[in-house]
């Protein structure tokens, strides 16, 4: 066998290009951050030695890397332009067992396009923030972010919208509870509680609490495709806590400006001034085991074509047209007038909207193919299937082939 000698500069290149691939070959290790109201925007970002500013955090992460922000309040503006992977999220989060709030009550900014948070990268997470007193709309998914989740939050007390997706696809808010927005140069007119607008489409919404906006609750204009899933919207269209008219109201807008062909699961609408669940034009809405009750104007109002109709409850509100809608196993379908619940008076108590034993919707549902509702057995009517070991039914889950974190 015959022995190459290599010479220094050769042996050099070779160690180089070894290091290059193992460096590429590797993964993006993650980092944790802190951000504390003691802390100092020059420090090294530790937990012991945090940053001062959310922003400061926003500026410095990458791929992988997770913030946790310390209880207290935060008065400042965050934009988050950095871009986490599919692999490799950008989480902020406020610390365990602490609540960090974002309040742009003391911040000096403009009536219009002023974004207490505003997301611009892909991949990015925000997690158990109280944010509350936007100027003008408390969290925005603006159009270059897609894969945002925000997920945990309670935002309220803001001057427009709480949670929106703007001319991108793909984002999901959940957990979330959103309430007391106003738009003060309208009238109410705009001030949703989670809305989309301008072409957007592959939306999530799960498990959301919105309430008391003076425009509507879930509002998915100019988006298709959107998915919907055991939320409750009520109290929508008013001047926040009063019984004063204000915006359109209506606890689940699924249309407009194109928009359409939402799926709408498990959700619920109380008391709304205006519609519970309403397609505003839009065409080809699909609604499986949801649940309206005493909403002022209509119930369910589906006009337009191509709307699918199936295990829904209506109660103490008459509904609208349904000519554009294919109907199966609904309340009034059946001339179910009272389905029995065990209290619809206080949507903030785990009984609202919870079937009776005796109820005469139990058992009387279809399957539906490819919904994410769990039926127990047969399956019941509306958003909460009976359960004879709980309080009076249970809340169906997140569908299992969604990946949230």
């Amino acid at each position: 066998m015959r022995t190459v000698d290599l010479t220094a500069k050769e042996k050099l290149m070779r160690t180089v290009a070894l290091i290059l691939f193992l460096m590429l070959a590797s993964p993006t290790w993650a980092t944790d951050y802190y951000v504390a109201t003691n802390g100092n925007d020059g420090a090294a970002g530790t937990l012991s030695a945090p940053w001062r500013t959310i922003q400061k955090a926003a500026n410095s992460v990458r791929a992988g890397d997770t913030v946790f922000v310390r209880g207290g309040t935060y008065r400042e503006y965050v934009r988050i332009s950095a871009n986490g992977t599919a692999g490799s999220r950008i989480t902020f989060q406020s610390y365990p067992g602490e609540t960090a709030i974002i309040d742009g009550s003391a911040l000096s900014a403009p009536t219009n396009n002023t974004f207490l948070v505003m997301v611009v990268g892909d991949y990015i997470t925000i997690k158990y923030f109280e944010i509350v007193n936007a100027a003008w709309i408390s969290v925005l998914c603006t159009n270059t972010a897609t894969q945002c989740i925000i997920d945990g939050n309670t935002i309220h007390h803001g001057y427009l919208k709480g949670i929106v997706f703007w001319q991108n696809t793909n984002n999901t808010a959940q957990n979330n509870t959103v309430y007391d927005m106003y738009d003060f140069n309208q009238g109410g007119g705009n001030a949703d509680c989670i809305g989309t607008t301008d072409s957007g489409s592959g939306h999530t919404y799960i498990n959301n609490v919105v309430h008391d906006c003076s425009d509507d609750g879930l509002d998915g204009w100019a988006t298709t495709g959107n998915t919907y899933i055991g939320n409750i919207s009520y109290h929508n269209g008013y001047v926040p806590f009063t019984n004063t008219r204000a915006g359109d109201g209506n606890g689940f807008k699924l249309g407009g400006g194109g928009g359409g062909a939402h799926t709408v699961v498990g959700n619920v609408a109380w008391n709304n001034r205006n519609r519970g669940f309403d397609d505003n034009t839009g065409i080809n809405n699909r609604l499986y085991n949801n649940t309206a009750i005493a909403n002022a104007n209509r119930n369910y109002n589906f006009p337009m074509s191509g709307a699918i109709l199936t295990n829904n409850i209506s109660y103490n509100a008459e509904n609208g047209s349904l000519g554009g809608a294919s109907q199966t196993a609904n309340s009034w379908n059946l001339g179910i007038s009272n389905p029995m619940f065990v209290q619809i008076t206080d949507p903030t108590k785990s009984t609202f909207g919870r079937l009776q034993s005796g109820s005469p919707v139990i058992d009387r549902g279809v399957t539906v193919s490819g919904s994410p509702y769990v039926c127990i057995g047969s399956c019941d009517l509306g958003a909460y299937e009976f359960s004879s070991g709980g309080s009076g039914g249970t809340v169906p889950p997140a569908p299992t082939n969604l990946q949230v974190r």
